[in-house]
């Protein structure tokens, strides 16, 4: 594993573990939806943005720890944290407040884009790989991966279903 890298990945789990913070406030009602049809809770246009990219990157190294490195086993441990903020992040974006229906509370999970069965399929199965990385590294590592793609588009698809 790379230093950079290294020292980089907990930085991202870090922040997709935040944006999963925000999301389970705003589905809590501790952070509201503005008064108008389409304003989101504040801060949504950062956070959300910064834990999709976050999701992306973390993604990406773990498939290029996965391919090469000597290390695959240090990358391998490291999926689990990834693939639980990953995870979290989903849950919690996905009984979000809906922003196009403000100020009436509407989940993003009544009805949306997404499928229920959909998300919990995917978040078994990106943990399910993940812990399978304490046996196989390189193999669980680039599974883990595409989790966590697959979860960063979910999340950001359930955004767009009204």
């Amino acid at each position: 594993m790379s230093a950079i890298a290294k020292r980089l990945l907990p930085w991202l789990i870090g922040t997709v573990a935040v944006g999963a913070a925000y999301e389970f406030a705003v589905d809590l009602g501790a952070i509201g939806l503005g008064p108008q049809p389409g304003d989101g809770p504040a801060g949504a246009t950062t956070i959300v943005p910064l834990a999709l990219l976050s999701l992306l990157v973390t993604g990406g190294l773990l498939l290029v720890a996965a391919i090469g490195g000597r290390s695959r086993i240090a990358w391998g441990r490291m999926a689990v944290p990834a693939a639980a903020a990953a995870a979290a992040f989903l849950v919690a974006r996905f009984y979000s407040y809906d922003p196009y229906y403000a100020p009436d509370l509407r989940r993003m999970s009544d009805g949306g884009a997404v499928a229920g069965s959909w998300i919990a399929f995917l978040v078994g199965a990106t943990l399910l790989t993940a812990i399978l990385a304490w046996r196989w590294p390189r193999a669980a590592s680039a599974g883990t991966a595409v989790g966590v793609w697959a979860i960063a588009l979910t999340a950001f698809a359930a955004g767009l279903g009204h």
